[in-house]
């Protein structure tokens, strides 16, 4: 099999009991589910790729010991139609896909294998287990996207949903165009963007980080470890800017501005929301 070339493989459908009745003129009238389930050989993967069209997305780090170093996807669909016979069409006509892209990135994503229909309806939500050093790197149009555990590079994308990371300890990217984004992470390079939401970035690297946290429209806060330094340059177009126990050298403020160094510097961290306050911790 060439390195270069996708290997799509397609997954047995299980249809779970239940039917789902929804009411609206213009939404699916009838509702089904199913579980997809999926396992990958990581022996040379270094990155796995998730791409999700509407839902949430879940990937947790193990130990590459504990699961023979596999990579583990469960996927719930929920599909939906005018009638029972439309749902199930809908159902049929979705796939997970997992195709290498190359020989160290394996990609898995939602697929339709024919045309949508206009009255057609779909929700995934993607639960995925790896070896805790792998590369992450998730997409999804409309959910939320949650990261645990992990110690790879992160690099995440949602449309319109939150993003949680609890690991990374080399970079983390994260862009939502209307929603929260929440980070706890020791990662020393670091890129948080929200359209239209409040951001919270907990950063715990052991010297300086560097990067930037920006939002359109929320609340930022960000808090240091004693061990974490950056040379910070933060701003607001409309709110305050707080400090809160820390020791910041070289301090120069203006009423929307903030400028200063923690601990030993060396990182260049610029933080800006144009609606919203900045607290420093």
């Amino acid at each position: 099999m060439s390195t270069d070339s996708y290997l799509f493989r397609r997954l047995t459908l299980a249809i779970l009991p239940g039917l789902f009745v929804a009411i609206g003129c213009n939404s699916p009238q009838v509702w089904v589910e199913a579980e997809r389930h999926l396992e990958l050989d990581a022996t040379e993967i270094q990155q796995l790729a998730i791409e999700n069209d509407n839902g949430s997305i879940l990937v947790r780090g193990i130990d590459s010991g504990l699961n023979d170093n596999k990579i583990y996807v469960d996927v719930r669909v929920r599909a939906g139609g005018k009638d029972q016979v439309e749902a199930e069409a809908c159902l049929g006509a979705i796939e997970i896909e997992a195709a290498p892209v190359t020989r160290k990135i394996q990609l898995v994503r939602t697929n339709w294998l024919r045309s949508k229909r206009p009255d057609w309806g779909q929700r995934l939500s993607y639960s995925v287990r790896l070896p805790k050093t792998m590369a992450v790197q998730a997409q999804t149009d409309n959910g939320r996207i949650t990261v645990e555990d992990t110690e790879g590079p992160i690099v995440l994308d949602s449309g319109n949903g939150a993003l949680i990371v609890r690991g990374g300890a080399r970079e983390v990217r994260a862009h939502s165009g209307n929603g929260r984004i929440v980070v706890q992470t020791a990662a020393p390079d670091i890129d948080l963007d929200s359209g239209n939401g409040g951001i919270q970035a907990d950063l715990t690297a052991n010297g300086p980080v560097a990067g930037r946290i920006d939002t359109g429209n929320g609340s930022v806060r960000v808090s240091f470890t004693p061990d974490t330094f950056a040379d910070l340059t933060v701003s607001t177009g409309n709110g305050r800017i707080r400090a809160r126990s820390l020791n910041i050298k070289d301090l120069y403020t203006t009423r929307n501005s903030l400028r200063g160094t923690i601990g030993e510097g060396g990182g260049t961290l610029r933080i800006r929301t144009g609606n919203g306050s900045v607290t420093l911790e």
